[in-house]
């Protein structure tokens, strides 16, 4: 059993690292608003991976793979969801001041839930979990409810972990971060998530 949490964990941490559109706004959302901002975007993505997971291993996840108008429709919301969270942070780093526009105002839910909706709604999440996911146990004999749970958990934590440290190198580099520099971060994220949302809708269409 802690064999297994602990593939969880690497598995939940190793899909997080590579850089993507999520770390690339969570990234952004950190350096306006500090660590927590960013770690509730990462924690949004975490969750998602672990529900995935959880589904995959139980064979339900599939679907959406293997049946194409699901997977089209994923793809052009998410695309869609991408582009609009893109033509904000460019036209955010069009405004004067833009650092100190701090986002007082913001529910705390709104960072989380738009790591939920940019990672829900990106089949190849779901294509990762299906094929990696599932194989994992796919070999054993030994599977049951319990530990399927508890290897959802482990990626839950791993992922949550890799994007706290994430929020915490952001947060501890805002002090270095002028107008004219976070206009110029904010723009980049902006890019990466149009070039990501861009990606999505060409998938979509071919």
């Amino acid at each position: 059993m802690i064999f297994t949490v602990a593939e969880g964990f690497l598995l939940g941490f190793a899909v997080a690292v590579p850089p993507g559109a999520v770390t690339a706004y969570a990234v952004k959302v950190g350096i306006r608003s500090g660590f927590r901002g960013a770690w509730l975007v990462g924690l949004g993505a975490a969750t998602v991976d672990a529900i995935y997971c959880l589904l995959a291993l139980f064979g339900i996840a599939s679907w959406i793979v293997e049946f194409p108008p699901a997977r089209t429709a994923m793809l052009v919301i998410g695309g869609l969801v991408l582009t609009y969270l893109a033509v904000v942070s460019l036209l955010e780093s069009l405004k004067k001041d833009a650092v100190s526009r701090q986002a007082t105002g913001e529910s705390h839910h709104v960072p989380y839930l738009t790591g939920v909706a940019m990672t829900a709604l990106n089949p190849l999440t779901v294509a990762f979990w299906v094929a990696v996911g599932g194989a994992v146990f796919s070999a054993r004999t030994d599977f049951n409810p319990t530990l399927g749970a508890l290897f959802a958990l482990a990626v839950f934590a791993g992922s949550a972990f890799w994007f706290t440290i994430v929020a915490t190198l952001v947060h501890a580099g805002r002090r270095f971060v002028n107008d004219v520099l976070f206009r110029l971060l904010t723009c980049a994220a902006g890019l990466i998530l149009l070039f990501f949302g861009v990606s999505l809708f060409y998938r979509a269409a071919f």
